[in-house]
């Protein structure tokens, strides 16, 4: 990790239309999907080169990208008082396509059923995973891995969906 702030304070998440936001609608989660590249190439004014360079949607890329999430924000505190929370939905993005890259699937959004944790957010469905089919939700991995402060988080939750090991059994510390 490069000293000094390795944050590129320039990013403006609101003209990038990336701001996480309930999805009200199936034109909006569309216009969202749409996005996928715009959000991916904002990766690139966000991190750092060396770490960018690293973002392969590998396996192991999720750890490099993990770590710099903690090293950037050391407690939810500090996340919570930047104006970089729009960039949960970059860094879930990145996420979400290295699952489908390693699992397959696809983004899907429930707008029907208020019940449900995850309504309005989007999520990846028709995945092929030993632990079945259940809909992920990247972007909250982003928060989670911020909160607990656990740079091996997201690489472990992808790896265990990979590998069909228990999620919780891979993941807790």
């Amino acid at each position: 990790m490069t000293a000094g702030n390795p944050v590129n304070n320039s990013f403006k998440g609101e003209e990038a239309g990336c701001i996480v936001k309930e999805i009200a609608s199936q034109t909006e989660f569309e216009q969202w999907v749409n996005e996928i590249p715009k959000r991916l190439s904002l990766l690139q004014t966000i991190v750092p080169t060396e770490i960018y360079g690293a973002l392969d949607f590998s396996l192991h890329s999720l750890n490099v990208l993990g770590s710099w999430i903690v090293y950037t924000y050391p407690d939810y505190e500090a996340y919570r008082q930047t104006d970089h929370k729009d960039w949960t939905a970059v860094f879930g993005t990145y996420v979400g396509e290295t699952f489908i890259k390693l699992l397959g699937g696809h983004w899907d959004i429930n707008l029907h059923d208020d019940d449900l944790a995850y309504w309005r957010i989007p999520g990846i469905v028709g995945h092929q995973s030993p632990e079945g089919p259940y809909h992920v939700y990247p972007s909250t991995w982003i928060t989670t891995t911020i909160l607990r402060q656990d740079e091996e988080f997201i690489q472990n939750v992808v790896e265990a969906w990979v590998t069909g090991l228990p999620i919780k059994k891979r993941i807790s510390k």
